[in-house]
């Protein structure tokens, strides 16, 4: 019986995937209005594929962390073609706490700002900015008591909007991006 080693021989042909989790880690929202510019890379077609910066309008300004639900956060890019066009339909959805006169308040602040964009950082460790181009708009949101006495007591949000090309990868120093982030304690 072989002591050193319990495989004789490599399998071949081992899947390229590596081990990963889904859904996203950290949240951000931010009105559009509130970024001066940002610094991109453009693909051949005119969509940007990464952000180096991003620039505020004022200094005390930063993207306000969302405390949502553990595994209620997530997005997708859906490609949305026609004859004459093409871009991508962006999709955000989370769940946050709804118990409270203050979660309510804070509801309606996100509610009622017409133009978002969310800076995201997915369990991969890697960060996407969506909205970029256009917004993200509130499309639908509810709060719910829950049927069963286990369900979440919540507020779901889906904030939509479109993007020319996918949800660019923000790729900055750590301290930089941390210099534009309000998170919550």
């Amino acid at each position: 019986m072989p002591t050193s080693t319990f495989l004789n021989s490599a399998f071949g042909g081992v899947s390229q995937a590596k081990f990963e989790m889904g859904g996203i880690a950290e949240l951000y929202l931010l009105p559009l209005k509130k970024i001066a510019n940002t610094v991109n890379v453009v693909d051949a077609f005119g969509a940007t594929t990464s952000v180096t910066d991003i620039n505020l309008v004022d200094p005390l300004v930063k993207f306000q962390e969302i405390g949502f639900v553990e595994g209620s956060a997530s997005y997708t890019d859906a490609f949305k073609p026609s004859n004459t066009k093409r871009y991508m339909e962006l999709s955000l959805n989370f769940t946050v706490d709804a118990s409270g006169d203050a979660a309510i308040a804070q509801a309606h602040q996100i509610q009622l700002t017409h133009d978002h964009v969310a800076l995201v950082k997915r369990k991969n460790g890697k960060w996407y900015l969506l909205g970029k181009d256009f917004g993200l708009k509130v499309s639908d949101g509810n709060a719910n008591s829950g049927a069963k006495r286990e369900d979440d007591s919540a507020m779901t949000f889906t904030l939509v909007g479109g993007n020319l090309g996918h949800a660019a990868e923000v790729i900055m120093p750590a301290i930089e991006l941390a210099a534009i982030l309000n998170r919550v304690a």
